[in-house]
């Protein structure tokens, strides 16, 4: 769910886009884009957040025709704009600032791209289609000018971005990522690779600098877990429903300990200061980090 002032947007896996009172949670307004804009949904249902662009709610829609990404009226549900003709994927587009310019960055199952926030028009467009199932999950990571996308099959591709195009940069088969959006910070990308565990990658050339060897997650045909930076310190839930602390550094990871809070899951954590909610199919916990 995304928090926008009093409201609530959510944006449900068979393409339920809502807005709630945040106190109430009394339904403010509904769209379901599947039948009111004719949109066809990715193969495992709709897995993208909505994104808030001023007075825009944006998800990744899948009109048809010319709309994979939508952006609707925060305060009726109106459709205010739509855009593209790819497939649609789970990936939660990005706001960011290039050169001076704001840019909506959005991956589809086909392509990464730049929009103008306000009205949807095409600023650049980065090639790079997902061969299976739609997976395009993580979000696109935009950091020192450089975009970074991955798929479960494909591997990874980057991309130097700047405030009218993107120019292809390094290529690589690992890290090929499935639904954790990696880490950034000072230079090197922290991410899950579907074989080798967490990675840390340099981000100029993309080399592969170390691997935990398994000890975030377990090996599994699907490793996952879900990080988010809390300082100098990687907190993150992995499928076996450990919730944890670790430090990244180019030089190796130190696991700071971990707990089990819940069942095995998939579902993504909330992230509220120093609290932490997490779900699997049969509760909701919330747990403290103190540090």
């Amino acid at each position: 769910p995304l928090i926008g002032g009093e409201n609530v947007f959510t944006f449900g896996a068979i393409g339920h886009l809502t807005c709630l009172d945040r106190r109430s949670g009394r339904l403010k307004w509904k769209v379901d884009v599947r039948a009111e804009h004719n949109a066809a949904m990715p193969i495992w249902g709709y897995g993208s957040s909505p994104v808030l662009v001023g007075d825009l709610v944006v998800v990744q829609a899948g009109i048809r025709p010319g709309g994979t990404i939508a952006a609707f009226d925060r305060k009726t549900g109106q459709l205010r704009w739509k855009v593209l003709d790819d497939r649609p994927g789970y990936s939660t587009p990005v706001l960011r600032t290039v050169e001076g310019v704001r840019q909506l960055i959005v991956w589809t199952a086909d392509a990464a791209w730049g929009l103008a926030p306000d009205t949807g028009a095409v600023i650049w467009k980065f090639p790079f289609r997902t061969s299976n199932y739609d997976v395009a999950i993580i979000s696109p990571v935009l950091e020192a000018g450089r975009l970074f996308v991955s798929g479960y099959w494909d591997g990874a591709a980057t991309a130097k971005v700047e405030k009218s195009g993107a120019k292809p940069s390094w290529t690589a088969k690992v890290p090929a990522n499935l639904m954790s959006t990696p880490l950034w910070r000072a230079g090197h990308l922290y991410t899950l690779d579907r074989r080798q565990g967490v990675l840390c990658v340099r981000w100029d050339d993309g080399e592969v600098l170390w691997s935990d060897e398994h000890r975030i997650t377990a090996r599994d045909r699907n490793p996952h877990a879900y990080f988010v930076w809390a300082g100098e310190k990687a907190v993150f839930l992995n499928a076996e429903g450990e919730l944890g602390l670790a430090e990244f550094s180019p030089e190796g990871m130190r696991d700071l300990g971990r707990a089990r809070v819940i069942g095995p899951t998939w579902a993504p954590p909330g992230f509220a200061g120093q609290d932490v909610f997490a779900r699997d199919d049969r509760e909701i916990v919330a747990v403290r980090i103190l540090q």
